[in-house]
């Protein structure tokens, strides 16, 4: 009878019995130690059924080694395997993460960019509005100073067409009157009104010298009639070819003459009283009797409407320099409180 020595070993993981191996011998036949050859023994732990294959000394169990060898070897690479494939999951879904990082930072970038554009585009409309309001302003601007420009031009043009370009020829006593200031002049020089005196007077003389005058005397200085026949004839087709603008002028232009000699000939005839009679059938016989006055009559009107206009007009021009240098002055005295 053979013996064999089976060896079997329990292991304590814990405890004083830990790491110790009890070896038991039993006599076995030559079918049993084969059947035993070809097994695996087996050592298990008392805390645990986990199984441990040890390898047999003979060639079954070396090729029982082997498979057992390939299938830790196949349970090894599973693992293997399974953890390269997570890795290569993973590492694929963190580069598509990634791309999608990626183009979304591209796509963020784009409408950036785009929005950046837009930005500019509407700065650049608004420039563009505000240059074309600026323009349109300004074209606005230009052609009123170009409208004011032609009315002030068509003004003046009209003012100068309704200008009357003829001389109107002088009577007797308009001879006579320059003719007597030109002797009381010395030559070359400015007529002076003697001192004690005013125009008035002097004018009042030579009034009078000229109607202690004979008719012969008068003739002298009188004019040839159809001169002013000529005159009015002129002036009324002048006036024709006025257009309504320059009528409109000439007519303001004699309302704004002043005083003339009909006005001075109605203050010194309109009577005090109107008993009896109406303002219109007294201005009506005033009138005629004005038309019936001669030449001579009428410039003696017309003289004294002239000296009175032209006192009124240095009273203008008077006044007119003593409000400028009272504002001149006022100005100085500012400009010194201010220094």
């Amino acid at each position: 009878m053979l013996y064999a020595v089976l060896r079997t070993s329990w292991t304590r993981t814990r405890g004083p019995l830990a790491a110790t191996t009890t070896t038991f011998l039993r006599p076995v036949g030559v079918s049993s130690l084969l059947a035993g050859v070809a097994a695996t023994a087996t050592r298990r732990t008392f805390l645990t059924s986990a199984r441990v294959d040890t390898p047999a000394s003979s060639s079954s169990s070396k090729s029982s080694s082997a498979r057992t060898t390939s299938k830790d070897k196949t349970a090894k690479e599973k693992p293997k395997a399974k953890s390269a494939e997570a890795k290569e999951k993973a590492k694929a879904k963190s580069a598509e993460a990634k791309e999608k990082a990626k183009a979304a930072k591209e796509k963020a970038k784009a409408a950036k960019e785009k929005a950046k554009a837009a930005k500019e585009k509407a700065k650049a409309a608004k420039r563009e509005r505000a240059e074309a309001q600026r323009e349109r302003k300004e074209a606005r601007k230009e052609a009123q100073r170009k409208k004011k420009a032609e009315k002030a031009a068509a003004e003046k043009a009209a003012k100068q067409n309704a200008k009357n370009p003829f001389r109107k020829p002088m009577n007797a006593f308009n001879n006579f009157l320059q003719q007597a200031f030109k002797d009381a002049t010395p030559e070359g020089g400015k007529y002076v009104v003697p001192a004690g005196s005013d125009m008035r007077t002097e004018f009042a003389k030579v009034a009078q010298k000229w109607a202690s005058m004979s008719e012969e005397e008068k003739q002298k200085y009188a004019v040839d009639p159809k001169s002013f026949q000529e005159y009015h004839e002129k002036v009324a087709a002048w006036r024709a070819t006025l257009t309504n603008k320059e009528r409109k002028i000439l007519k303001s232009k004699s309302k704004s003459s002043g005083i003339r000699g009909v006005n001075l000939f109605f203050k010194d005839n309109f009577p005090k009283s109107l008993e009896g009679t109406t303002f219109a059938d007294v201005t009506r016989d005033l009138r005629a009797k004005y038309n019936a006055l001669s030449a001579e009559e009428i410039a003696v009107y017309d003289e004294r409407a002239r000296v009175i206009n032209d006192a009124k007009k240095e009273e203008k021009a008077k006044a007119k320099a003593e409000r400028k240098a009272a504002k001149e002055a006022a100005a100085a005295a500012a400009s010194a409180a201010s220094a």
